[in-house]
């Protein structure tokens, strides 16, 4: 865990997610049409083979928009991580860029997904936990874990965060 120096709180603002301005940080999965599949990009995992493949039902929280809170971002340095909503609520991310560990608030962007729509998350992105929109719900989750506990690094910024609604920055 990595103990960063102080920001002052930021607003960031949950935008609207699309393929080209989420492109840093993975990418979007809409849910096939008409029947049909869709498979998640583990092509975006540098080696697709390392560790155990992990699948697990997770419970999305609301966000709180305008409350301050003090980020406690996770990354996957060896493993794309995906969340699958299960359900019409849009998900909500807060992510970093791929890296050092984020030292200011200002890397930080919130998007929100479209209804159904799954996010992929590229190896070594910097994320909180992921949340929805309006209600609690119920999402599935997919990530490769190592045994040894390296699959997952932490830090702890000292700055401060608060989500708002707006447009991109």
């Amino acid at each position: 865990m990595t103990n960063l120096p102080t920001d002052s709180t930021l607003p960031v603002p949950v935008e609207d997610i699309d393929a080209d301005s989420f492109a840093p940080f993975g990418e979007l999965i809409d849910p096939p049409t008409r029947g049909g599949r869709v498979d998640l990009p583990t092509r975006l995992a540098r080696d697709p083979t390392r560790g155990e493949a992990a699948l697990r039902f997770i419970t999305l929280y609301p966000i709180t928009l305008s409350r301050t809170f003090t980020p406690e971002p996770e990354r996957h340095p060896f493993s794309v991580q995906a969340f699958v909503p299960l359900g019409d609520i849009p998900l909500v991310c807060l992510v970093a860029p791929p890296g050092p560990a984020p030292v200011r608030s200002g890397v930080f962007r919130a998007f929100r997904a479209r209804p159904g729509q799954a996010i992929v998350l590229r190896e070594g992105v910097w994320h909180l936990g992921m949340m929805c929109e309006g209600r609690a719900t119920t999402a599935l989750t997919f990530i490769r874990r190592l045994p040894d506990g390296t699959d997952t690094e932490t830090c702890t910024p000292s700055g401060a965060l608060r989500l708002v609604l707006g447009s991109a920055r």
